[in-house]
């Protein structure tokens, strides 16, 4: 994944909320012409990125046969991202 999308909301995922948010919209409303909500913009107002390192689950013992501690393969390096964002939604009504 490339260090400039660390923490992105997904297209797929703001689409889904904007059609849910646009459902509750107007049926809170509840005029005879619906709105629609076509497109959006998102702007990231402030980041904050931690790289984290985690081990991964144990998946094997050192020795058979004996208390021992498990081992573990690898280590996996992340990136955990704190994003504000603003949203803005276009929205069209007859």
């Amino acid at each position: 994944s490339s260090p400039y999308l660390c923490g992105a909301p997904s297209l797929t995922a703001i689409w889904g909320f904007m059609h849910h948010y646009q459902r509750e919209f107007n049926k809170l409303v509840n005029c005879d012409s619906p709105f629609e909500f076509s497109s959006f913009s998102f702007y990231v107002r402030s980041e904050n990125i931690q790289p984290t390192a985690k081990l991964t689950e144990p998946n094997s013992v050192a020795k058979a046969r004996t208390v021992s501690n498990a081992k573990r393969p690898t280590i996996r390096s992340e990136r955990l991202a704190d994003l504000e964002i603003d949203l803005v939604i276009r929205v069209h009504s007859d």
